[in-house]
């Protein structure tokens, strides 16, 4: 059984083989464990998930709002207690893994300006479930601290 999902559409297909061709791929459990392989989803260390859970807070706190854009890159720095610098080398490493892993709309192109690349960053970590409102307590915590 394969499933796929693409924007609000989700299609399965069924099919049955007698002897598979070759080992089957590693299924990773999500969060709500389902068994899935998801696109583009990478391990992210603690800092990685800081900065992703920061971006997608407007997201988070008000889904139903849906914000055009995430909070400046200035505002986020200090909120973390990040330099601007750090900051923007972070975003860059992971907008190139994640381009690299065939996100489309993360590469810094002539049109493609920061703000809509930051947007299509947090969609992607949105849709594939790697940040979620629970990542909200570790922004809430290293603001303590």
């Amino acid at each position: 059984l394969v499933r796929l999902q693409a924007g609000v559409s989700t299609y399965e297909l069924s099919y049955l083989l007698g002897e598979p061709p070759i080992l089957p791929p590693r299924i990773s459990s999500d969060r709500e464990g389902t068994g899935t392989v998801p696109f583009a989803v990478l391990r992210l260390n603690e800092e990685q998930r800081l900065l992703l859970a920061a971006l997608a807070e407007p997201w988070l706190t008000s889904p139903m709002e849906q914000p055009d854009s995430p909070r400046p890159n200035a505002e986020i720095a200090r909120r973390l207690g990040w330099t601007a610098k750090k900051l923007d080398r972070k975003l860059d490493y992971l907008c190139r893994r994640f381009h690299q892993g065939g996100v489309r709309g993360l590469r810094g192109e002539m049109g493609n300006e920061a703000t809509s690349r930051r947007v299509h960053l947090v969609r992607h970590v949105l849709e594939t479930g790697m940040i979620d409102d629970r990542d909200l307590e570790l922004l809430y915590r290293n603001e303590k601290t």
